[in-house]
């Protein structure tokens, strides 16, 4: 089983986070949270399953503080080349989805997207700016940011 059994793994543990981004990208997080879980556990070291399973579990009705807080640990240390900005979108995402500052986490935002990162570098401070004003139900202002930053 060996090779087998662990491509295997990785070939399940790749279509769940697959699976997970597509219902995220769709706003469905709830669906997407058992799969980010699962492929987290898996592989808990790759930044791509941290990632998808931070985003998921900050938006649940009271999260884990601990867990939040070691998936960040998790990134910092990771090596993934846009960790820098994605832990300042995990900081940003537990602003308004844990503490409600909306205006705060919107200004943190406007930050990112001012230093005019390359589009692929940002995707996760683009979703989570439409998540957090779609929660709002603000979405002019989210049209007007990434009309205004070129995105």
């Amino acid at each position: 089983v060996g090779a087998a059994g662990a491509s295997k793994k990785e070939f399940k543990s790749k279509a769940e986070h697959e699976l997970a981004i597509t219902l995220m990208k769709n706003g469905n997080y709830d669906e997407a949270f058992e799969l980010a879980q699962n492929s987290y556990h898996r592989f808990p070291s790759n930044p791509y399953h941290i990632e998808t399973y931070y985003h998921c579990l900050v938006r649940r009705p009271h999260p884990d503080h601990v867990d939040l807080n070691n998936l960040r640990d998790a990134m910092v240390n990771s090596f993934d080349a846009n960790r820098e900005i994605i832990v300042q979108v995990f900081d940003i995402e537990k602003l308004y989805f844990i503490d409600g500052k909306f205006m705060e986490a919107i200004a943190e935002l406007r930050e990112i997207l001012s230093k005019k990162y390359p589009r692929k570098n940002i995707s996760s401070a683009l979703d989570a700016l439409r998540d957090i004003c779609k929660s709002r139900e603000s979405e002019p202002i989210y049209l007007n940011i990434v009309r205004e930053y070129g995105y």
